[in-house]
């Protein structure tokens, strides 16, 4: 009898607190992405999810973490934890009821966890986390660019495919005026059956046409050997300049 008391007491207790579905778990209001459907959920070790918003490389071992917003997921609430920008590539992962995130330049593992309902962060620094410099969004875009002229193919695996789109998606909100010599040719020459390269590069060229304009002029004047002024992807060029000056 008594056994059969305290499975009642346990079910009224479950059903009177819920549990945290999945389902219910959705980007803050703080959120960097247009949708607020997440694009990963962490689990700690007790069942409590943890909604990740923002931006991965998948192609990286282990995925690569940037420009991205967290939040603890619970029944009847979702609470902020914070937003790290584009800045802080980071290593995400968890170990029992604590989340982990692993700042790779700075070598800064903060570790979070619950209290109640209060938010717990403590930041330590460690050793085993170094920056990885290849693995930013613009040295994907170099890395695969470089690999397509050499194979001189006119198409990419999906994973390229995948890991380019994202990287230049990413550009369009952070990237650096240094980085548009690459950008423009990767917009000249990387051409795969059915890749958007012009239209995802020609967003990121939008945003400082003055420095754009001036990157493209550098270039026209460097023109290789190869290249023909009345021919693409040089002529292109000189077309996208007259595009950009209006």
């Amino acid at each position: 009898m008594n056994n059969l008391f305290t499975l009642l007491f346990l079910t009224i207790i479950i059903s009177a607190f819920g549990q945290t579905s999945s389902k219910n778990c959705v980007c803050p209001e703080s959120q960097i992405k247009a949708y607020n459907k997440p694009d990963t959920i962490f689990y700690l070790q007790n069942g409590t999810p943890i909604s990740f918003c923002g931006y991965k490389f998948q192609d990286t071992h282990p995925t690569v973490y940037l420009k991205f917003v967290l939040a603890f997921c619970l029944p009847d609430t979702l609470l902020d934890i914070d937003i790290w920008n584009a800045n802080q590539s980071c290593y995400i992962h968890t170990i029992g009821d604590t989340l982990l995130v692993d700042e790779i330049a700075a070598k800064l593992t903060e570790k979070i966890y619950l209290n109640g309902l209060e938010v717990i962060r403590k930041k330590v620094k460690t050793k085993t986390v170094t920056a990885d410099k290849k693995e930013t969004p613009i040295k994907i875009v170099d890395r695969i660019f470089k690999n397509y002229i050499k194979l001189s193919e006119s198409t990419d695996s999906p994973t390229n495919k995948d890991a380019m789109k994202n990287a230049l998606q990413f550009l369009q909100t952070e990237s650096d005026v240094k980085d548009l010599p690459l950008l423009i040719n990767v917009w000249m020459y990387y051409d795969p059956t059915d890749f958007p390269t012009r239209q995802l590069i020609q967003k990121i060229f939008a945003k400082d046409k003055k420095a754009t304009l001036s990157a493209i002029d550098n270039r026209l004047n460097k023109k290789k050997k190869w290249e023909n002024k009345e021919t693409a992807p040089y002529s292109d060029l000189v077309a996208l300049k007259n595009e950009l000056k209006k």
